[in-house]
């Protein structure tokens, strides 16, 4: 998921391999189809950006530009469909699993099961013809990143998730923030800090991204009937109150003051949310 402009882009793909990916390209405001972007291939597509001239897509160890004054052009002729073609093709040292664009840098993360994960921050040179990548700072990151966004404040937000339910290995839905040190990204150094924030999430939150003042949270669960709480839609969240560090009140229940329930027949009425335990 990314912002372009006045449009709000989705990356789509068919698991079978039988399609080509496709990008949905709709009207920010009215939320309606404008154009179905088709890629030239099947990859997973797993992220996608926008610099202000080109729009990015990863796939395995590389990321693919497009440039997004041909998309415009396909738009004003009133296609429907665009096939689209790759302009460059950059390679990394690192899995691409997801991208965001932020202070005039692509900062692209891997994903990692098991093990810590890798973000890249790269400057893009010949960004109005040809543009290619050159890294300015890599530095590890949690497992299990999904997508990646900053705030207007360098806010970091890490998307993180694994598996459709508790039963399996790694299972986790949340969002985790941080406030990153970039006073010396020019000479390689990102300081990631400390955890500041975990907000958790419905299962199988992917990437976000952030236009005005909220967070939109792009979820894969509606496509697993093993998932625990699916998520069928983007979801538009307050970005301040996802990144806010002050302390919510918690009313925490003392063990001393449990009362021990004598008739549990009285709970026999609630009824059951279908798909839940």
């Amino acid at each position: 998921i990314t912002f372009a402009k006045s449009y709000l882009l989705l990356s789509s793909y068919d698991r079978k391999k039988e399609e080509n990916s496709v990008i949905y390209m709709m009207d920010k405001s009215s939320r309606k189809l404008v154009m179905t972007i088709v890629l030239p291939n099947k990859t997973h597509a797993g992220g996608i950006a926008y610099d202000g001239e080109n729009l990015w897509v990863t796939q395995t160890n590389t990321v693919r530009s497009i440039s997004f004054a041909e998309i415009e052009a396909a738009v004003k002729a009133g296609q429907k469909e665009y096939l689209a073609n790759y302009n460059t093709i950059c390679e990394l040292t690192h899995t691409a699993g997801s991208l965001t664009y932020y202070r005039e840098k692509l900062w692209v993360a891997s994903y990692d099961e098991l093990l810590s994960g890798y973000l890249g921050a790269y400057s893009i040179r010949g960004k109005s013809s040809s543009p290619e990548l050159e890294m300015v700072a890599l530095t590890r990151i949690p497992s299990r990143v999904q997508g990646l966004t900053f705030t207007g404040s360098g806010k970091l937000i890490l998307s993180r998730s694994c598996q459709t339910n508790a039963l399996q290995r790694g299972f986790i839905h949340v969002l985790d923030i941080y406030h990153p040190d970039l006073a010396k990204l020019s000479k390689g150094t990102i300081a990631l800090g400390g955890l500041k924030k975990t907000v958790e999430m419905p299962t199988m939150n992917e990437e976000i991204a952030i236009s005005g003042k909220y967070l939109y949270v792009n979820f894969e669960s509606a496509a697993f009937s093993t998932a625990v709480k699916r998520m069928d839609r983007v979801c538009a969240l307050k970005a301040s109150s996802i990144v806010s560090l002050k302390k919510e009140k918690e009313k925490k229940l003392k063990k001393n003051n449990l009362k021990t329930l004598k008739k549990v027949e009285s709970f026999n009425n609630l009824s059951n949310i279908p798909g839940q335990k």
